[in-house]
């Protein structure tokens, strides 16, 4: 992506003007985007005509449910031509799978209603991220400019069905006045007809819109990516570094100018320059016969003399008073450094170096084995908490029903009453099942279910049920099923049922099935 092909100019937009900047691009290439977008859901449309029987309201349905497949091509379009890239029918004939294929069924599935899905789909077609990446990207993104791309989606939907309902009317204007025809019928001849009519108005605006909502939704993301990555700031830079190039370049090719004219200059005066060298070359020939004598004899002389000269200066200046030496004793602070270690330490510190993958491996072991016994100490105190549970559950299980049962009886009240059973002031047996057997045998029937009912509604009371005065047999069962267990709630009903035929058909059961309601009662009720 070169920034410096931008055709746009990157500064810092609010999101309304990103989106009027997206409609100006979509303004620009308009004819393009149209003919894409029209062609691509003309030839789906018609596809999709033959497939569901020439029937035109799902035709239509399924068209609008497939507009993000429409899109994708603008989009891809859009995309290129804001860095200059032309893009030509066949290149996107070639890329068409390419485009579509990333997170196809996501957009046409659970993305298909966002709101803000032309902010969102360049992650996908252009990004070409999926999964967790895109919904951080997404998460990002959305951080700004959410609510205008929602608000966006929102107009784009709004214009698209006034400009259906204006090609309508605009079409129903060439009605002459005062005709009780009814065009349409006229026209088209059925009610598939009229939805096919219906449904090319709504494709023709629906065209005329796409361009816009692409090109908007995608200068959305262009801004916000903008924001967050600096593009101004790195153009900016990019700018300078084009500046200095070409500086650069303008400064190599005006030293390579001052280059060939110095070339020139030096070229004019090769003719002088190479006579002169002759000249000298037939001077250094020249030697007369007294300069070879003093070679000969005189030179060598002089240079040892000279080095004889220089080492006596030497031995000069390395003596007094040039140069002086003293020796000086101060006290200081006595460091670790100035120490020696001993020769076992060193020796030892060597050994340890020498087997440290002994000692790394019993530390291993020696840790691996801390771990162990931290986890059976931690399972020992799990082990003696359970079995403290175990021993004393019943203990427990007392003590808890003691407390549930107190609150219960603190916050609810107890009726005074129900279907002629009073509820209040009245004690109940420590063995219902066995007194209600009881007064059973002596022939006192009524006195016993009464009993039993005394008991299991003090326990569903206690259990939670809300009794109120003046429920009836019916209310009270009702309210049993809802809140207590199944067991509880059949039991309950049976009573009930035996119950009314006592009390209003007076027919009594047999003593078997007594017998065994207080055998029910026992076993699920006295226990509670």
């Amino acid at each position: 992506m070169r920034l410096d092909k931008l055709q746009a100019k990157i500064k810092k937009r609010s999101a309304w003007q990103a989106i009027d900047l997206g409609c100006a691009m979509a303004s620009a290439m308009f004819v393009k985007l149209w003919l894409l977008w029209f062609s691509a859901a003309a030839c789906g449309a018609a596809a999709l005509y033959i497939v569901f029987d020439h029937n035109a309201v799902y035709t239509a349905l399924a068209c609008w449910w497939l507009k993000p497949l429409w899109e994708r091509p603008l989009l891809y379009v859009v995309s290129r031509e804001l860095f200059a890239e032309q893009v030509s029918v066949l290149q996107i004939g070639r890329h068409w799978w390419h485009i579509q294929k990333n997170e196809f069924w996501h957009w046409l599935s659970y993305r298909r209603l966002l709101p803000m899905r032309s902010f969102l789909l360049p992650i996908a077609v252009l990004e070409g991220l999926s999964g967790k990446k895109r919904q951080r990207r997404s998460e990002l993104l959305l951080r700004r400019f959410s609510s205008a791309a929602t608000w966006l989606s929102v107009s784009g939907l709004l214009i698209e069905l006034c400009l259906a309902l204006a090609l309508a009317t605009a079409l129903a204007l060439f009605v002459p006045e005062g005709s009780n025809v009814n065009w349409q019928y006229s026209l088209l001849g059925s009610d598939n007809a009229v939805a096919l009519y219906i449904f090319a108005l709504l494709l023709l605006a629906a065209s005329l819109v796409a361009p816009f909502y692409v090109a908007a939704g995608f200068s959305l993301y262009i801004q916000r990516r903008v924001d967050l990555e600096a593009w101004d700031i790195e153009l900016q830079f990019h700018q300078l570094a084009e500046r200095a190039k070409a500086k650069q370049k303008r400064q190599a090719q005006f030293g390579s100018k001052i280059g060939c004219l110095l070339l020139l200059v030096l070229l004019s005066f090769n003719s002088e320059l190479s006579g002169a060298e002759d000249l000298s070359s037939t001077s250094e020939q020249v030697e007369t016969h007294e300069d070879k004598q003093y070679r000969e004899t005189g030179g060598p002389e002089r240079s040892d003399s000279g080095k004889l000269a220089k080492q006596q200066i030497n031995e000069i200046l390395g003596s007094a008073p040039f140069y002086n030496t003293e020796t000086k004793t101060i006290l200081g602070q006595k460091t670790e450094d100035d120490d020696e270690l001993p020769g076992w330490l060193i020796r030892f510190a060597e050994w340890l170096d020498k087997h440290g993958g002994f000692f790394e491996a019993l530390a291993s072991m020696l840790k691996s084995l801390a771990q162990f016994v931290e986890l059976t100490l931690w399972l020992a105190v799990l082990g003696l908490i359970l079995f403290v549970l175990w021993r004393y559950r019943q203990w427990i299980k007392e003590q808890w029903q003691r407390i549930h049962s107190g609150k219960h009886n603190e916050q609810i009240d107890v009726p005074r009453e129900l279907f002629g059973i009073v509820l209040e002031d009245k004690k109940l047996p420590d063995d219902v099942a066995t007194q209600a057997l009881l007064l059973w045998r002596q022939q006192q029937e009524r006195a016993a279910f009464v009993l039993l009912l005394r008991s299991s509604l003090l326990v569903s009371v206690n259990k939670g049920c809300r009794f109120k005065d003046g429920y009836t047999e019916r209310e009270c069962a009702e309210l049993v099923n809802a809140s207590l267990k199944p067991a509880l709630a059949q039991s309950f009903n049976q009573l009930i049922q035996h119950w009314q035929q006592l009390a209003y058909a007076h027919h009594c059961c047999s003593q078997q099935q007594f017998e065994q309601l207080c055998q029910q009662h026992r076993e699920l009720w006295q226990g509670e």
